[in-house]
């Protein structure tokens, strides 16, 4: 990683898995995604993936695409969004060193923390890009359309 950029693990967006215990990863993604807009740096988010993807080693690299899809499958189903965060987050980690092992290479904690890290912000590009996605995760987490709507 280059001396600028700090940990995934360490950046508010990506946080430890302990950091959100007692979140529904639902909720986690919402408020990711109210803090952008807020900001009003709707570009935050791409551009923070691809830093990330270019912090990557460079064994690494060649994984995320398939990897961020394979990961993030499971986000098409109301169940997921009502997951604890921590272990959404935790899973992410799994999967993503099972991923590297399985491609031949022995994953550093900083690869996994990273890609776990892009997985999670894989999910707040989407919600944030698609009006529809935001809106299935409202469904998802029980907010009425009053609260999709105004909320």
């Amino acid at each position: 990683m280059s001396e600028q950029r700090r940990n995934p693990g360490d950046d508010p967006f990506c946080g430890r898995p302990d950091q959100f215990e007692g979140r529904l990863i639902g909720e986690v993604v919402l408020e990711q995604y109210k803090r952008l807009e807020r900001s009003g740096n709707a570009d935050q988010t791409l551009m923070l993936l691809g830093v990330m993807t270019d912090d990557a080693r460079p064994e690494i690299r060649p994984l995320l695409a398939s990897w961020l899809d394979e990961a993030s499958a499971p986000a098409v189903s109301f169940p997921f969004w009502r997951r604890a965060a921590p272990s959404v987050l935790e899973q992410f980690a799994a999967s993503a060193a099972a991923r590297a092992r399985q491609e031949g290479i022995e994953p550093t904690d900083d690869d996994i923390g990273l890609m776990a890290g892009l997985a999670f912000l894989n999910l707040v590009y989407t919600v944030q890009r698609e009006p529809s996605a935001k809106a299935f995760v409202q469904k998802a987490l029980g907010i009425g359309l009053f609260g999709r709507l105004f909320g």
